[in-house]
Protein backbone atom coordinates (compact mmCIF):
# COMPACT_ATOMS: atom_id res chain seq x y z
CA UNK A 1 0.00 0.00 0.00
CA UNK A 2 1.49 3.84 -0.92
CA UNK A 3 0.76 5.58 2.03
CA UNK A 4 1.85 9.05 0.09
CA UNK A 5 1.48 9.73 -3.35
CA UNK A 6 4.24 8.77 -5.46
CA UNK A 7 5.43 12.72 -6.49
CA UNK A 8 5.40 14.00 -3.11
CA UNK A 9 8.57 11.46 -2.14
CA UNK A 10 9.89 12.33 -4.96
CA UNK A 11 9.90 16.17 -4.86
CA UNK A 12 10.81 15.40 -1.15
CA UNK A 13 13.87 13.12 -2.92
CA UNK A 14 14.56 15.44 -5.44
CA UNK A 15 15.21 17.99 -2.98
CA UNK A 16 18.23 16.48 -1.35
CA UNK A 17 20.17 14.90 -4.45
CA UNK A 18 23.50 16.59 -5.28
CA UNK A 19 24.58 16.17 -9.53
CA UNK A 20 26.49 13.23 -9.87
CA UNK A 21 30.08 13.59 -11.26
CA UNK A 22 31.80 11.27 -13.25
CA UNK A 23 32.77 7.81 -12.24
CA UNK A 24 35.79 6.48 -10.28
CA UNK A 25 37.80 4.16 -11.97
CA UNK A 26 36.96 0.71 -11.87
CA UNK A 27 38.09 -1.65 -8.88
CA UNK A 28 41.29 -2.82 -8.13
CA UNK A 29 42.80 -5.52 -10.62
CA UNK A 30 43.68 -8.79 -8.76
CA UNK A 31 43.24 -10.21 -5.56
CA UNK A 32 43.42 -7.04 -2.43
CA UNK A 33 45.81 -7.91 0.38
CA UNK A 34 44.66 -6.90 3.97
CA UNK A 35 46.36 -4.06 5.74
CA UNK A 36 45.38 -1.25 7.98
CA UNK A 37 45.74 0.84 5.20
CA UNK A 38 44.42 -1.34 1.81
CA UNK A 39 41.98 -0.01 -0.12
CA UNK A 40 38.95 -2.07 -2.02
CA UNK A 41 36.97 -0.41 -4.96
CA UNK A 42 37.63 2.60 -6.72
CA UNK A 43 41.02 3.83 -4.91
CA UNK A 44 41.02 7.75 -6.79
CA UNK A 45 37.24 8.56 -5.23
CA UNK A 46 38.63 10.76 -2.56
CA UNK A 47 39.63 13.50 -4.45
CA UNK A 48 39.91 17.40 -3.72
CA UNK A 49 37.70 19.94 -6.03
CA UNK A 50 34.47 19.85 -7.43
CA UNK A 51 33.28 16.98 -5.80
CA UNK A 52 30.33 15.85 -3.73
CA UNK A 53 31.45 15.56 0.12
CA UNK A 54 32.94 12.08 1.06
CA UNK A 55 31.11 10.22 3.67
CA UNK A 56 32.67 8.19 5.97
CA UNK A 57 30.96 5.34 7.84
CA UNK A 58 32.48 2.97 10.55
CA UNK A 59 31.51 -1.10 9.71
CA UNK A 60 31.60 -4.30 12.05
CA UNK A 61 32.70 -7.31 10.06
CA UNK A 62 35.92 -9.40 9.96
CA UNK A 63 38.63 -10.08 7.54
CA UNK A 64 40.06 -13.44 7.04
CA UNK A 65 42.01 -13.61 10.32
CA UNK A 66 40.58 -10.83 12.81
CA UNK A 67 37.23 -8.98 14.08
CA UNK A 68 37.65 -5.81 13.40
CA UNK A 69 35.61 -2.03 12.76
CA UNK A 70 36.52 -1.17 9.42
CA UNK A 71 36.05 2.85 7.99
CA UNK A 72 34.68 3.11 5.06
CA UNK A 73 34.49 6.51 2.80
CA UNK A 74 32.72 6.32 0.17
CA UNK A 75 30.28 8.53 -2.37
CA UNK A 76 26.90 6.67 -2.71
CA UNK A 77 25.92 8.09 -6.20
CA UNK A 78 29.35 6.25 -7.05
CA UNK A 79 30.05 2.77 -7.67
CA UNK A 80 33.05 1.33 -6.37
CA UNK A 81 34.03 4.54 -5.16
CA UNK A 82 34.55 2.70 -1.84
CA UNK A 83 37.81 3.22 0.05
CA UNK A 84 38.38 0.68 3.24
CA UNK A 85 40.87 0.87 6.04
CA UNK A 86 41.00 -0.69 9.37
CA UNK A 87 39.85 1.48 11.87
CA UNK A 88 40.22 -1.02 15.19
CA UNK A 89 41.38 -4.78 15.51
CA UNK A 90 39.99 -6.21 18.68
CA UNK A 91 42.34 -8.84 19.96
CA UNK A 92 39.94 -10.56 22.09
CA UNK A 93 38.70 -12.23 18.93
CA UNK A 94 35.16 -11.65 19.87
CA UNK A 95 32.47 -11.40 17.36
CA UNK A 96 30.98 -7.75 16.06
CA UNK A 97 27.55 -6.44 15.25
CA UNK A 98 25.69 -3.49 15.70
CA UNK A 99 27.83 -0.36 15.96
CA UNK A 100 26.61 3.31 16.55
CA UNK A 101 28.76 6.36 17.96
CA UNK A 102 29.15 7.41 21.27
CA UNK A 103 27.18 10.78 22.40
CA UNK A 104 29.80 13.42 22.81
CA UNK A 105 32.56 11.90 21.16
CA UNK A 106 32.24 13.99 17.80
CA UNK A 107 32.43 10.61 16.07
CA UNK A 108 35.72 9.49 17.40
CA UNK A 109 34.23 6.42 19.51
CA UNK A 110 31.69 4.25 18.85
CA UNK A 111 29.94 0.71 21.11
CA UNK A 112 29.26 -2.23 19.50
CA UNK A 113 27.13 -5.24 20.60
CA UNK A 114 28.93 -8.35 20.25
CA UNK A 115 27.31 -11.76 20.62
CA UNK A 116 29.82 -12.87 22.58
CA UNK A 117 28.08 -11.49 25.64
CA UNK A 118 29.80 -8.34 25.12
CA UNK A 119 28.49 -4.74 24.80
CA UNK A 120 32.33 -3.05 23.64
CA UNK A 121 33.76 0.37 23.32
CA UNK A 122 36.25 1.05 20.98
CA UNK A 123 38.27 4.69 19.70
CA UNK A 124 38.05 4.14 15.95
CA UNK A 125 40.62 7.28 15.94
CA UNK A 126 43.07 6.07 17.72
CA UNK A 127 42.09 2.23 17.42
CA UNK A 128 42.41 1.73 20.98
CA UNK A 129 40.18 -0.99 22.82
CA UNK A 130 38.26 0.38 25.43
CA UNK A 131 36.56 -0.51 28.86
CA UNK A 132 33.67 -2.54 27.99
CA UNK A 133 30.46 -0.51 28.27
CA UNK A 134 28.91 -4.53 29.69
CA UNK A 135 31.78 -6.72 30.18
CA UNK A 136 29.35 -10.12 30.44
CA UNK A 137 25.68 -9.14 29.34
CA UNK A 138 24.77 -13.02 31.23
CA UNK A 139 26.03 -11.11 34.27
CA UNK A 140 24.27 -7.59 34.94
CA UNK A 141 20.33 -7.42 35.26
CA UNK A 142 20.78 -11.69 34.26
CA UNK A 143 17.57 -12.82 32.48
CA UNK A 144 14.86 -14.63 34.43
CA UNK A 145 14.92 -17.27 31.74
CA UNK A 146 18.31 -18.24 32.36
CA UNK A 147 21.55 -17.40 31.12
CA UNK A 148 22.99 -17.18 27.34
CA UNK A 149 22.51 -13.78 26.02
CA UNK A 150 23.32 -13.01 22.59
CA UNK A 151 23.68 -9.76 22.28
CA UNK A 152 23.39 -7.86 18.55
CA UNK A 153 21.92 -4.54 17.21
CA UNK A 154 22.47 -1.12 19.45
CA UNK A 155 21.04 2.23 19.52
CA UNK A 156 22.57 5.40 20.97
CA UNK A 157 20.62 8.18 22.84
CA UNK A 158 21.84 11.21 24.22
CA UNK A 159 22.05 9.44 27.79
CA UNK A 160 22.17 5.08 26.81
CA UNK A 161 23.52 2.57 24.78
CA UNK A 162 20.44 0.65 23.90
CA UNK A 163 20.40 -2.98 22.87
CA UNK A 164 18.93 -6.39 21.80
CA UNK A 165 19.98 -9.04 24.78
CA UNK A 166 19.05 -12.54 22.43
CA UNK A 167 19.30 -11.55 18.81
CA UNK A 168 16.89 -13.95 16.77
CA UNK A 169 16.95 -15.85 19.34
CA UNK A 170 19.92 -17.34 19.05
CA UNK A 171 20.88 -17.62 23.09
CA UNK A 172 20.66 -19.87 24.83
CA UNK A 173 18.22 -18.36 27.01
CA UNK A 174 14.77 -18.08 27.14
CA UNK A 175 14.08 -14.23 27.61
CA UNK A 176 13.81 -12.15 24.71
CA UNK A 177 14.61 -8.27 26.20
CA UNK A 178 15.20 -5.25 24.94
CA UNK A 179 17.65 -3.59 27.44
CA UNK A 180 19.64 0.00 27.72
CA UNK A 181 23.08 0.63 29.78
CA UNK A 182 23.61 4.49 30.33
CA UNK A 183 27.07 5.71 29.05
CA UNK A 184 27.58 7.62 32.10
CA UNK A 185 28.02 4.44 33.89
CA UNK A 186 25.65 3.36 36.52
CA UNK A 187 23.16 -0.22 36.10
CA UNK A 188 21.52 -2.00 33.18
CA UNK A 189 18.00 -1.85 32.94
CA UNK A 190 15.17 -3.62 30.93
CA UNK A 191 12.87 -1.32 28.37
CA UNK A 192 10.96 -4.27 27.30
CA UNK A 193 10.60 -7.74 27.78
CA UNK A 194 8.41 -9.79 25.02
CA UNK A 195 6.83 -12.19 28.16
CA UNK A 196 5.16 -9.58 29.16
CA UNK A 197 3.57 -8.82 25.80
CA UNK A 198 1.85 -11.62 24.63
CA UNK A 199 5.64 -13.74 24.88
CA UNK A 200 6.96 -11.89 21.64
CA UNK A 201 10.42 -13.16 21.03
CA UNK A 202 13.33 -13.28 18.40
CA UNK A 203 14.32 -9.22 17.83
CA UNK A 204 16.82 -7.99 15.47
CA UNK A 205 16.89 -3.89 14.81
CA UNK A 206 16.26 -0.91 16.74
CA UNK A 207 15.27 2.50 15.97
CA UNK A 208 13.16 5.09 17.78
CA UNK A 209 10.99 7.59 15.88
CA UNK A 210 7.96 9.41 16.70
CA UNK A 211 7.87 7.96 20.58
CA UNK A 212 8.24 4.52 19.34
CA UNK A 213 10.81 1.68 19.20
CA UNK A 214 10.76 0.01 15.91
CA UNK A 215 12.47 -3.69 15.72
CA UNK A 216 12.11 -6.71 14.19
CA UNK A 217 10.86 -9.92 15.84
CA UNK A 218 9.05 -13.47 15.06
CA UNK A 219 5.21 -12.71 13.69
CA UNK A 220 3.21 -13.52 17.01
CA UNK A 221 0.26 -14.15 13.80
CA UNK A 222 2.66 -16.51 11.49
CA UNK A 223 4.63 -18.78 12.55
CA UNK A 224 7.06 -18.99 9.53
CA UNK A 225 7.01 -15.11 9.51
CA UNK A 226 8.77 -12.39 10.66
CA UNK A 227 7.60 -9.04 11.64
CA UNK A 228 8.23 -5.16 11.97
CA UNK A 229 7.10 -3.99 15.59
CA UNK A 230 6.13 -1.05 17.75
CA UNK A 231 5.89 -0.48 21.50
CA UNK A 232 5.70 3.31 22.74
CA UNK A 233 8.12 4.72 24.87
CA UNK A 234 7.69 6.55 28.09
CA UNK A 235 9.16 10.10 28.91
CA UNK A 236 11.67 7.82 31.08
CA UNK A 237 13.01 6.01 28.33
CA UNK A 238 11.18 2.79 28.52
CA UNK A 239 8.16 1.06 27.43
CA UNK A 240 4.86 2.64 28.14
CA UNK A 241 2.97 -0.58 29.10
CA UNK A 242 0.62 -0.70 26.09
CA UNK A 243 0.10 -2.84 23.45
CA UNK A 244 2.95 -3.18 21.18
CA UNK A 245 1.63 -2.64 17.48
CA UNK A 246 2.60 -5.53 14.25
CA UNK A 247 3.05 -2.91 11.67
CA UNK A 248 3.94 -5.08 9.21
CA UNK A 249 3.51 -9.21 9.41
CA UNK A 250 4.39 -11.99 6.98
CA UNK A 251 8.24 -10.36 6.77
CA UNK A 252 10.26 -13.30 5.28
CA UNK A 253 11.95 -15.83 7.42
CA UNK A 254 14.44 -18.40 6.60
CA UNK A 255 12.79 -21.62 6.52
CA UNK A 256 15.38 -23.06 8.14
CA UNK A 257 16.31 -20.95 11.00
CA UNK A 258 14.35 -17.66 13.20
CA UNK A 259 16.55 -14.98 11.04
CA UNK A 260 15.47 -13.43 8.40
CA UNK A 261 14.22 -9.15 8.47
CA UNK A 262 16.93 -7.66 10.71
CA UNK A 263 18.73 -4.23 10.78
CA UNK A 264 16.16 -0.45 10.75
CA UNK A 265 17.30 3.53 9.95
CA UNK A 266 15.70 6.09 9.64
CA UNK A 267 15.77 8.38 5.97
CA UNK A 268 15.22 12.21 7.30
CA UNK A 269 14.53 13.24 3.54
CA UNK A 270 11.61 10.74 3.21
CA UNK A 271 10.01 10.57 6.54
CA UNK A 272 10.24 6.97 6.20
CA UNK A 273 11.38 3.89 8.22
CA UNK A 274 14.27 0.99 5.83
CA UNK A 275 15.06 -2.43 6.98
CA UNK A 276 16.55 -5.26 5.18
CA UNK A 277 16.26 -8.48 5.94
CA UNK A 278 19.82 -10.91 5.45
CA UNK A 279 18.15 -13.97 3.85
CA UNK A 280 16.46 -12.96 1.27
CA UNK A 281 17.37 -9.77 0.26
CA UNK A 282 14.14 -7.67 0.57
CA UNK A 283 13.90 -4.43 1.81
CA UNK A 284 10.80 -2.64 3.56
CA UNK A 285 10.09 0.88 3.45
CA UNK A 286 7.35 2.27 6.63
CA UNK A 287 6.21 5.58 7.61
CA UNK A 288 6.37 5.67 11.42
CA UNK A 289 3.74 8.86 11.19
CA UNK A 290 1.13 7.62 9.55
CA UNK A 291 1.45 4.23 10.26
CA UNK A 292 1.35 2.51 7.28
CA UNK A 293 3.72 0.20 4.54
CA UNK A 294 5.13 1.87 1.74
CA UNK A 295 5.54 -0.23 -1.76
CA UNK A 296 7.48 0.59 -4.73
CA UNK A 297 5.22 -0.04 -8.27
CA UNK A 298 5.14 -3.19 -8.87
CA UNK A 299 6.34 -4.99 -5.66
CA UNK A 300 4.57 -5.92 -2.36
CA UNK A 301 7.40 -4.44 -0.53
CA UNK A 302 10.15 -1.33 -0.95
CA UNK A 303 11.91 -4.53 -3.00
CA UNK A 304 10.64 -7.55 -2.72
CA UNK A 305 13.17 -11.06 -2.14
CA UNK A 306 11.81 -12.46 -5.32
CA UNK A 307 12.31 -9.35 -7.49
CA UNK A 308 16.10 -10.21 -5.73
CA UNK A 309 16.10 -13.70 -6.83
CA UNK A 310 15.31 -13.01 -10.52
CA UNK A 311 18.29 -10.42 -10.84
CA UNK A 312 21.42 -11.70 -12.67
CA UNK A 313 22.27 -7.81 -12.29
CA UNK A 314 23.33 -5.11 -9.50
CA UNK A 315 19.85 -6.15 -7.72
CA UNK A 316 21.20 -10.19 -7.26
CA UNK A 317 23.76 -8.14 -4.92
CA UNK A 318 21.14 -7.84 -2.05
CA UNK A 319 20.93 -11.48 -1.78
CA UNK A 320 24.87 -11.48 -0.20
CA UNK A 321 23.32 -10.95 3.66
CA UNK A 322 22.29 -7.36 3.62
CA UNK A 323 22.97 -7.02 6.98
CA UNK A 324 23.42 -3.14 8.35
CA UNK A 325 21.38 0.01 6.72
CA UNK A 326 21.73 3.87 7.19
CA UNK A 327 20.27 6.80 5.36
CA UNK A 328 23.08 8.70 3.56
CA UNK A 329 20.32 11.83 3.83
CA UNK A 330 20.83 12.82 0.25
CA UNK A 331 18.38 9.99 -1.14
CA UNK A 332 20.34 7.09 -1.07
CA UNK A 333 20.14 3.98 1.68
CA UNK A 334 23.81 2.49 2.08
CA UNK A 335 23.43 -0.93 3.20
CA UNK A 336 26.36 -3.60 4.44
CA UNK A 337 26.41 -7.67 3.92
CA UNK A 338 28.03 -10.11 5.06
CA UNK A 339 29.24 -11.84 1.86
CA UNK A 340 31.67 -9.53 1.00
CA UNK A 341 29.80 -6.36 -0.03
CA UNK A 342 28.79 -2.66 0.54
CA UNK A 343 26.10 -1.27 -1.52
CA UNK A 344 23.73 2.30 -2.40
CA UNK A 345 20.32 2.01 -3.02
CA UNK A 346 18.62 5.09 -5.01
CA UNK A 347 14.96 5.90 -3.02
CA UNK A 348 13.80 7.53 -5.63
CA UNK A 349 14.77 5.28 -8.39
CA UNK A 350 12.90 2.37 -6.84
CA UNK A 351 9.96 4.34 -5.78
CA UNK A 352 9.51 5.91 -9.27
CA UNK A 353 9.24 2.83 -11.53
CA UNK A 354 10.42 -0.28 -9.33
CA UNK A 355 13.34 -1.60 -8.15
CA UNK A 356 15.65 -2.58 -11.26
CA UNK A 357 19.40 -3.16 -11.67
CA UNK A 358 20.08 0.49 -12.04
CA UNK A 359 19.08 1.48 -9.08
CA UNK A 360 21.34 -0.60 -6.66
CA UNK A 361 25.23 0.49 -6.86
CA UNK A 362 28.36 -1.66 -5.59
CA UNK A 363 30.29 0.32 -3.50
CA UNK A 364 32.92 -1.86 -1.74
CA UNK A 365 32.88 -5.49 -3.60
CA UNK A 366 35.17 -7.63 -2.27
CA UNK A 367 32.68 -11.35 -1.68
CA UNK A 368 35.05 -13.64 -0.29
CA UNK A 369 37.72 -11.29 1.05
CA UNK A 370 36.11 -9.50 3.68
CA UNK A 371 32.95 -9.79 5.78
CA UNK A 372 30.62 -6.63 6.69
CA UNK A 373 28.10 -6.38 9.24
CA UNK A 374 26.60 -3.60 10.76
CA UNK A 375 27.63 0.28 9.91
CA UNK A 376 26.94 3.66 11.99
CA UNK A 377 25.16 6.79 10.45
CA UNK A 378 27.24 8.53 7.45
CA UNK A 379 29.17 11.53 8.82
Amino acid sequence: MHLRTLPLLLAALSGGVVPTFAPVSAAQSGPPTIGASTSFGGGTAIAPGGRRRILTTYVTGATPTAEVVFRVRLDPAIALSGVVTIAVTDPRGITLDGIDFVPGTHGTEVVVGSPSKVIAHYDVVTGAVLPDYVPHTDLIAAPPAGAGTWPSTVVSTPTHVYYIENQFGFGATASHRIMRKPFGGGPESIVFDGAFAGGLKNFEGLEGVAGRLFFFGADPGDPGARALLSIGISMTGVWNGMSPLVEIGGLFKSPMSKDGSDELDFDPVTGLLFGTNIINGEVIAFDPFLGVEVSSPGAMHFIDGMQVAGSTGNLSLLGLAIDGIRSAGEGHLVVSGKGGVILSIDVGGVLGDGADDGDVLPIVYAPGVLDFDDLTALR
